[in-house]
């Protein structure tokens, strides 16, 4: 199993005005962050969601560029088809 970090954060809520963040490697062993925990913390979760955001902009330019892709393909395909066709169709 991977070494994993999970981070729990607890933004105002009617009970409790204040930012609270745990952090554990499972749910059962999470513990309140100290100030210095949580910023560093809150830097890696930051630099996670970055990574992340330039990740799915390459799969959208990914997608962009295969959609883009398949529809000049199908009209290639379309207009070599009219053209074959248009060369076996007999003169009356």
């Amino acid at each position: 199993m991977r070494n994993t970090q999970i981070y729990l954060l607890k933004l105002n809520s009617p009970s409790d005005n204040a930012l609270r963040l745990w952090t554990g490697r499972s749910l059962h062993t999470l513990r309140h962050c100290s100030g210095k925990q949580m910023g560093s913390a809150l830097e890696t979760m930051q630099k996670k969601i970055d990574a992340l955001q330039e990740s799915l902009g390459i799969l959208q330019h990914v997608k962009d560029e295969f959609a883009w892709t398949s529809t000049a393909r199908v009209r290639e395909t379309m207009e070599q088809n009219k053209a074959a066709s248009k060369r076996d169709t007999p003169l009356d």
